[in-house]
């Protein structure tokens, strides 16, 4: 696959970007890199936001009426993955906004 269609992969759910990781873990592109540490960290944050809605507030407050306004949060992952898909596809390295910036720092790839 291209180094493209990889950057785009990784923004994908974290299974997306997982396997973006396994089949680009040997190209030195800093575009793919970067887009893939995005990737990867909001497919992280994503799957710890779901585990963490899904325990507490599901079990722990099983109040539909809370739950309904927490399922709004969602609505955020699938904007910062469609920012992350149009800034692949114009060719940029623009963090995610709000997270954008922690990820290009902390999420190293070797």
């Amino acid at each position: 696959m291209s180094n493209k269609t990889l950057a785009i992969l990784s923004y994908i759910t974290i299974i997306g970007a997982l396997i973006a990781y396994i089949n680009g873990r040997k190209k030195k592109d800093p575009f793919f890199r970067y887009h893939l540490n995005q990737g990867l960290g909001l497919g992280l944050m994503m799957g710890f936001y779901i585990s963490s809605n899904q325990f507490f507030f599901w079990n722990l407050f099983p109040n539909p009426e809370i739950y309904r306004i927490l399922d709004w949060g969602n609505l955020f992952f699938l904007i910062w993955a469609i920012i992350g898909i149009g800034n692949v596809i114009k060719h940029r390295t623009r963090p995610l906004p709000l997270i954008g910036g922690y990820f290009v720092n902390t999420v190293k790839i070797s």
